[in-house]
């Protein structure tokens, strides 16, 4: 009797893709032990197969009416010869929305669906700007997913994230660390460009109208990307507002937007990578 078929004999659970539900063979799980926790609400398992056996294309796996993301593998030996394969698996919190700013800001637009895993960390002040507490969390992905920096993830319910960075975990995952948005983040201003028109027959200039364009409002520092030493400081009560660049063609500082019944003035723009500009903006005296 050989060990691989004594070992293959315990496979009994039933492996489906989680994103299509195709039957992708049988394995086992490791009995599940909450001291093997990891973190005050992240939990983790390890799931047996044989040695050729292959995870579905985005590494997520349906087990016995729970989603597990799949991890590292390690290969299991016996005298010289790799009878199984053990991969690491983080339960996933369910589906995600992984979107870059312009798709955030564009209504309907879900960008890429992907199992995911949150794990609060800490909540923090920055007192330069505001006294008020931020969530801080880890978001897990499969290492098949490719999320952008600068980018956000909205989970079921509304609550966004944005990605301040992202790393692999040594046990295979890609890790995203991400600051929590108020609920209100989202929210449409009125932009007022100072160009104007000037007019031939009348002779005189005509200022150009206020538009009404979607927009993430943030804490300063939390959308902030140092370019050098001339942007302007941050003092407390400044916002950073992202928006669409073609929400805002020819903006430029000393433009303004009128948010919560308030002017602001803007005093930096920064383009991003995603087709979106960064303001900093600041209460108009």
């Amino acid at each position: 009797m050989r060990v691989t078929n004594v070992a293959k004999f315990f496979d009994k659970s039933d492996l489906r893709d989680a994103y299509s539900a195709a039957r992708l063979g049988r394995g086992q799980l490791d009995l599940f032990d909450d001291a093997k926790r990891e973190g005050t609400t992240v939990a983790r398992r390890i799931l047996s197969t044989v040695a050729n056996w292959l995870p579905p294309a985005r590494r997520v796996l349906s087990i016995a009416g729970q989603d597990w993301i799949i991890g590292e593998r390690h290969p299991d030996q016996f005298l010289g010869q790799t009878i199984r394969a053990r991969h690491i698996l983080h339960r996933s919190d369910g589906l995600a929305d992984l979107l870059t700013g312009f798709q955030l800001l564009t209504a309907g637009d879900v960008g890429v669906q992907a199992h995911a895993a949150r794990l609060w960390v800490k909540d923090i002040k920055d007192v330069s700007t505001t006294y008020d507490l931020q969530s801080q969390y880890l978001v897990y992905l499969s290492d098949t997913e490719n999320p952008a920096q600068g980018g956000f993830v909205r989970f079921a319910g509304g609550s966004v994230l944005l990605i301040r960075n992202i790393y692999t975990s040594v046990a295979g995952f890609k890790v995203l660390e991400c600051s929590e948005l108020e609920p209100a983040a989202l929210q449409t201003v009125s932009l007022v460009l100072q160009g104007s028109t000037y007019n031939p027959v009348t002779e005189a200039f005509t200022a150009a109208p206020a538009v009404n364009v979607p927009a993430v409002i943030t804490r300063f520092l939390d959308d902030y990307e140092f370019k050098n030493e001339k942007m302007p400081d941050a003092y407390i009560g400044d916002l950073r507002v992202r928006l669409r660049a073609v929400d805002a063609p020819g903006l430029h500082p000393g433009d303004t937007i009128t948010y919560l019944s308030k002017t602001w003035k803007i005093l930096s723009a920064d383009p991003r990578d995603d087709a979106t500009v960064s303001l900093h903006v600041r209460p108009a005296v």
